[in-house]
């Protein structure tokens, strides 16, 4: 069953190749955690707590959302859990519903077959590279870059969107655009546009 439903955690953003550590308390979300870690899956959606039309939003959450693995779960006496989990792919819920008080859903995977342009993802580096600087200048210092991030474009994208200095909103903008350049040509926009209102 759980093969063709995914259980779905109301939240907020999580991204794909990011780590999502979860404090979880609700009852509802205690029994997700569980099935999902005595069925051996392990996975669930994550999708953002949101009202908007039908093509953004349903069930007051986002109509995208990224499936997480949980890497590890630590039970505490009282029932609440600490979950550390990771970001793997994003998906568009095709069909919602309900189970046991929790959300679940039938989704599609966002597959993206278009590679960015080189000079994009350097153009894309640079900005935020400029936008770390012109934080650290004002006194909110920001971690370097992961090895992932420097290695991969792709780690560093979902870095880049997670640590903007903006709003969730904004993110979920740069989030749910399907297709790496387009992607990769809104965060660029975005990290100028934090440069420039900073300078």
């Amino acid at each position: 069953d759980m093969q063709e439903w995914l259980p779905i955690f109301v939240c907020n953003l999580a991204f794909p190749t990011r780590e999502c550590p979860l404090h979880v308390f609700e009852p509802r979300y205690r029994l997700m955690m569980r099935r999902a870690v005595t069925s051996g899956i392990r996975r669930f959606g994550m999708c953002l707590h949101m009202s908007g039309p039908p093509e953004v939003a349903q069930n007051g959450y986002s109509k995208m959302g990224t499936v997480l693995f949980i890497r590890e779960i630590k039970m505490l006496p009282d029932g609440r859990s600490l979950v550390d989990c990771i970001g793997e792919k994003r998906f568009k819920v095709r069909e919602p519903g309900q189970r046991d008080g929790y959300n679940v859903a039938r989704v599609d995977y966002i597959e993206e077959t278009d590679t960015p342009p080189e000079a994009l993802v350097a153009r894309c580096r640079a900005a935020g590279a400029a936008a770390r600087g012109a934080l650290a200048g004002l006194g909110f210092g920001q971690p370097p870059p992961s090895t992932a991030a420097e290695d991969d474009a792709e780690a560093f994208f979902w870095e880049a969107l997670e640590t903007s200095p903006v709003e969730d909103r904004i993110r979920f903008s740069i989030y749910h655009i399907e297709g790496r350049e387009r992607r990769f040509q809104a965060l660029t926009q975005l990290l100028e546009a934090v440069v420039a209102s900073i300078q």
